[in-house]
């Protein structure tokens, strides 16, 4: 399938869904930065887009239209809940246990946690929906290199090896979304830092009483 870059439209982000059912892979925008995606539940499309970024191992997000589709892969208990009605939608990724009819282990962490979000972008939900409301949403860059904030920032080698590039002009934030996971019922830990701040984490733990915990190999500052 050749290549194809579109501006963002309601009929782009069909085209764009289409493909993504079809099992094709999509460059597109979100609220932090552009993105690679396919369908989510094809091995075969999440395998091709380790290829295209060269990454390996390391699992990879999956955005969501909303709760419901969540709902479809993953389980989420009282206080998961509380804490991303707190930052949701917005640019916080969480790692939730995954439901056992989820089976595509290219996506879970060893203990079968996946890394969810529900993006704040009119122009990502609308193609997420077209794409059946679940969407693979890495950066689009070749792994290590830095995550492009509009398409003249795509590395040409991305942009040979997609099928549709959506072009919705520049990602505002700019800055990956942050990782979290709840690692017990009293404490969050911070996985990576990104475009939500360590300050608007401790004010979420603070009202919902966690403790905020941050790895060791990611420095305690916004």
């Amino acid at each position: 399938m050749k290549m194809r870059v579109l501006k963002f439209s309601t009929k782009s982000a069909k085209l764009a869904g289409n493909i993504v059912k079809a099992g094709g892979v999509i460059v597109f925008p979100t609220d932090t930065v552009y993105g690679i995606g396919c369908d989510p539940l094809n091995d075969e499309s999440v395998k091709r887009i380790y290829e295209i970024k060269k990454r390996f191992g390391k699992p990879m997000p999956i955005l969501a239209k909303d709760l419901n589709d969540i709902e479809r892969i993953a389980e989420m208990n009282e206080i998961e809940f509380e804490i991303v009605s707190k930052l949701w939608p917005g640019q916080l990724t969480i790692l939730l246990r995954a439901k056992p009819s989820f089976r595509i282990s290219r996506l879970m962490s060893e203990d079968r946690r996946i890394g969810v979000r529900i993006p704040a972008s009119l122009q990502t939900l609308t193609i997420i929906k077209e794409s059946g409301g679940l969407l693979v949403g890495t950066s689009a860059n070749i792994s290590g290199l830095p995550p492009p904030q509009s398409i003249q920032e795509l590395d040409e080698e991305i942009l040979r090896s997609v099928d549709l590039v959506i072009d919705g002009g520049r990602c505002l934030i700019g800055k990956p979304s942050t990782v979290v996971r709840l690692v017990d019922e009293g404490r969050l830990r911070i996985l990576r830092l990104g475009s939500i701040t360590v300050e608007k984490l401790k004010d979420v733990c603070e009202e919902l009483g966690l403790t905020l915990d941050v790895e060791s190999r990611y420095p305690l500052k916004d």
